[in-house]
């Protein structure tokens, strides 16, 4: 939409309030959370300051609630963001709301679920992913709609006793957020067309302790209990070791089945490995010994 009066394309904000980190799925590699996306812009067609005190004495704190208009008829122009690996999103709620000098407000709250392709588990359990939330303006060029974050442009959703409800999470740590406003060109180098899109990116690291004593402890143990054998009878210490691989084996296949199939390893891939091969080689040390 273009501002009739100054030819200039609309600014148009926009602020992520992130309330739940629902899950981050390592398996699907997505991410599912509820947010509250809030959009502002001035239309000066809504210019209604001596009408304003009229129009509704409970005036809410960023104007005046103008939904039941819209369900009315009204026809006001909203932008329509789009999240570019949007996987599925449910509204819970929205307003949109008006104030007298024209600017308008429009505040959805959703629960989104998105692809993240560019998650790294080289470090993994302890590792740090980068969450980004990638989106744009539905094909509405930048000579049209200037897109800006507001500032700022990420919030965080407090409970009532004042703790971050974003950060109450058993399984990531919030490090840092950041966001940015890029453009692309989508036409030719002699006809160039520029559409914004924006990138909100939220740093969450593994609390991994709960990993590690599950799965890395228990395989130590059970490699120093395979070194603890060589003091054991001769005749027994193959079986044993035997018995000790094949748990070792499936400790092994847990952690597998806990991180996508990956072209990398992980450190607590190479560990498993690692404790599997030590078992490996007593085996064969033990059925060396024996014959």
């Amino acid at each position: 939409m273009y501002n009739h009066y100054r030819q200039q394309p609309t600014n148009v904000t926009v602020q992520f309030v992130l309330h739940n980190l629902i899950e981050i799925d390592d398996l699907q590699e997505s991410i599912e959370f509820d947010c509250t996306i809030r959009l502002a812009w001035k239309d000066p067609r809504w210019v209604l300051n001596d009408l304003m005190d009229h129009l509704n004495p409970y005036e809410l704190p960023f104007g005046v609630d103008i939904d039941a208009l819209i369900d009315g008829g009204l026809r006001i122009w909203r932008p329509v963001i789009e999240f570019i690996d949007e996987i599925a999103i449910t509204e819970i709620d929205q307003v949109t709301a008006i104030r007298g000098n024209g600017t308008v407000y429009w505040s959805r709250h959703v629960v989104l679920t998105l692809a993240q392709q560019q998650m790294d588990f080289h470090s993994y359990p302890l590792d740090t992913q980068n969450i980004q939330i990638r989106f744009d303006m539905l094909a509405i060029p930048s000579s049209v709609v200037n897109l800006l974050f507001a500032t700022p442009g990420v919030l965080f959703s407090l409970a009532e006793d004042g703790t971050n409800t974003w950060a109450d999470n058993d399984i990531w740590m919030y490090q840092q957020s950041s966001t940015i406003i890029t453009e692309v060109n989508k036409g030719t180098s002699t006809n160039p067309s520029y559409f914004a899109y924006g990138i909100l990116t939220v740093v969450e690291k593994r609390i991994g302790n709960g990993i590690v004593n599950r799965l890395a402890i228990p395989m130590a143990c059970l490699v120093i209990l395979v070194g603890l054998l060589f003091w054991n009878n001769r005749n027994e210490r193959l079986g044993n070791t035997v018995f000790i691989l094949l748990s070792v084996s499936t400790l092994y296949i847990s952690v597998s089945n806990n991180v996508p199939k990956l072209g990398y390893s992980t450190y607590i891939g190479e560990f498993g490995l690692s404790m599997y091969g030590i078992v490996f080689i007593c085996c064969f040390l033990h059925q060396v010994s024996y014959r």
